[in-house]
């Protein structure tokens, strides 16, 4: 299994922020089939806009080696005209491998990802990925996956480890330039908003899901351990949840 993480083309730095979703994806689907025959790699193609790459975007089939079944999570417009391109090589080199999809963009332009893709996902990544990844191995891939936000809690999933990339990948000292430079790295401790901002897009799932107070100490645990974290950007739409109660359970962890 291949997650791909896009370009980032709309950044001037896309190594400044980390693909989150990407490692979250990734560890999930890995912890659920530890043990099998099933492999997860994350391919970076951020990689390919540095100045010492030897590949282009019109050669991204020479860069990514076949897998099986290539994945994505669509969470922004700007990334989608690029997949569609990254898909057209690799179907041309890998004829055999499929493309499954989820996110918002693909909920919003459902009919005609249905097209682009082998299968599309509509609702959370966690349980879809996984069951799109065993049809694969057993040949009855459907074209289409759903689950509940409501039945898909965050706080149930392991936190994402960040093995899957090269450490510069994942640390750097840009993203808390303004604060002296120190090691620092991107985190997810809740996702979705329940507000319903006609102008915004993140309000996706239209609810709050927090993970539990352990798990968010056990990644910063990690990540000062593994990485030796100074900072930690929350990438969360609502860092600090609207329930006090909740609010402060999280930040004692933290």
């Amino acid at each position: 299994v291949g997650i791909v993480v896009p370009t980032w083309h709309y950044f001037k730095e896309p190594f400044k922020l980390q693909p989150v979703e990407e490692l979250y994806f990734a560890t999930v689907i890995d912890s659920h089939f530890e043990g099998t025959d099933v492999s997860v790699n994350v391919i970076d193609l951020r990689e390919l806009r540095k100045e010492d790459s030897k590949y282009s975007l019109e050669q991204v089939s020479e860069y990514i080696p076949e897998h099986d079944l290539y994945l994505y999570w669509i969470s922004r417009a700007g990334n989608y005209i690029e997949i569609l391109s990254i898909i057209e090589q690799l179907r041309q080199a890998y004829p055999k491998s499929k493309h499954a999809a989820g996110g918002f963009h693909v909920e919003n332009l459902a009919e005609e990802c249905e097209r682009q893709f082998d299968a599309i996902i509509f609702g959370p990544g966690e349980e879809s990925f996984i069951n799109i990844t065993d049809d694969c191995r057993n040949g009855s891939l459907k074209k289409i996956y759903r689950s509940d936000w409501k039945n898909v809690k965050f706080s149930d999933y392991p936190f994402p480890r960040r093995h899957y990339l090269p450490e510069p990948a994942v640390v750097n000292t840009v993203l808390f330039e303004e604060y002296g430079g120190v090691r620092g790295t991107s985190a997810l401790f809740s996702r979705g908003c329940p507000f319903k901002c006609a102008f915004c897009y993140t309000n996706f799932p239209n609810m709050l899901q927090m993970r539990n107070p352990q798990s968010i100490e056990e990644e910063i645990i990690y990540l000062k351990k593994e990485y030796q974290i100074e900072g930690i950007n929350l990438r969360d739409e609502l860092c600090i949840p609207l329930s006090e109660k909740a609010a402060i359970k999280r930040l004692e962890a933290i």
